[in-house]
């Protein structure tokens, strides 16, 4: 989701403002963002604060004003994709408390795994198997649909600002097999040798 293009760049001590900021955007402190910059190369990083009033943004500490040239432009990361298909089964699934866990095995190499991890989880559909093989797994930082409706069956304003971890059984992301919205959510992998 395109944010805007930057016209100036400000150094404050949490880091550098980029302006004009998100105008009539809505994002939540917290989101990646891609800048690109006139030259084509990208940096990724994400919204530390938000100014009220005017929405200007700043971003991570580890970024300079010399890094982003006048004429970047600011995308949000609203939605991440990964492609499971190909080289993925889910071998495991766990849940303890209001935490859920997902492994996935590679098909290839059966020492690495993937560990989707969902920490406060608020709302679950789960239509998952064991051995499946899923196509695609989606993870929305910005919150969406699922959010907003456990939202308001909750009467929480807090689960709207949730992210979302969506599993598909198919390359367009249409056939929903698994949905969760929770407070915090962790996608890594790791090698086992033992």
């Amino acid at each position: 989701m395109f944010l805007f293009q930057v016209t100036e760049i400000f150094n404050v001590s949490s880091g550098i403002i980029l302006l004009p900021g998100l105008q009539n955007n809505v994002v939540p402190v917290g989101t990646p963002i891609t800048i690109v910059r006139p030259d084509k190369t990208e940096i990724e990083t994400k919204i530390t604060s938000i100014y009220f009033g005017t929405n200007h943004i700043t971003i991570e500490k580890s970024i300079t004003k010399d890094d982003i040239p006048i004429g970047s432009k600011v995308w949000a990361k609203k939605s991440i994709t990964y492609e499971m298909g190909t080289y993925y089964n889910l071998v495991d699934k766990k849940s303890e408390g209001v935490n859920f866990e997902i492994l996935f095995q590679h098909k290839v190499d059966p020492h690495f795994f993937l560990t989707l991890k969902l920490s406060g989880v608020v709302g679950i559909i789960d239509n998952l198997k064991h051995n499946e093989t899923p196509v695609s797994l989606r993870i929305d930082k910005t919150p969406g649909s699922y959010a907003l409706d456990l939202s308001i069956q909750q009467k929480s304003e807090e689960i709207k600002t949730y992210p979302e971890a969506s599993i598909f059984s198919d390359k367009e992301c249409v056939n929903v097999i698994f949905r969760s919205v929770a407070k915090e959510i962790t996608f890594s992998g790791k090698r086992d040798d033992s």
